[in-house]
């Protein structure tokens, strides 16, 4: 019996410690979607809530303009002592609404606005006319 996936894709567990940024940088050309984000992630900023490492704000930075889904847990586990279990959500959103290419994205006239929606698809190459070269 033969089984397709078709509409399957890798999940990534960024669970610390991280990769180095050489290994990190290789899931750029992968069709992860999914991001497994555990609490214990996260460190603890000057006033007690939930932040991520400067590593791990990075990468994901990189990744949120694809609109991936990131799977939170551990989060009633209190590890932080200010925030709460929502604090992890708020954090997420708050890199979301900060990330450039999102806010360029939004920003109408700019190519990040004219793309979107084209990020995963190849496109044609530009053409130059014999006479051009």
């Amino acid at each position: 019996m033969e089984v397709r996936t078709t509409n399957s894709s890798p999940a990534l567990d960024l669970s610390l410690p991280l990769p180095s940024p050489k290994v990190l940088g290789r899931w750029h050309a992968e069709p992860a979607d999914h991001y497994l984000l555990p609490s214990t992630a996260f460190i603890a900023n000057g006033k007690g809530y939930p932040v991520l490492p400067k590593a791990m704000q990075t990468f994901l930075r990189d990744f949120i303009r694809h609109s991936p889904t990131i799977l939170l847990s551990g989060t009633k586990n209190g590890l932080h002592s200010k925030g709460g279990h929502l604090a992890y959500g708020d954090y997420i959103r708050h890199l979301e609404k900060t990330n450039p290419s999102v806010l360029a994205a939004e920003k109408p006239g700019t190519v990040e606005s004219f793309a979107q929606g084209y990020w995963d698809y190849l496109q044609a190459p530009l053409q130059v006319s014999p006479g051009d070269r």
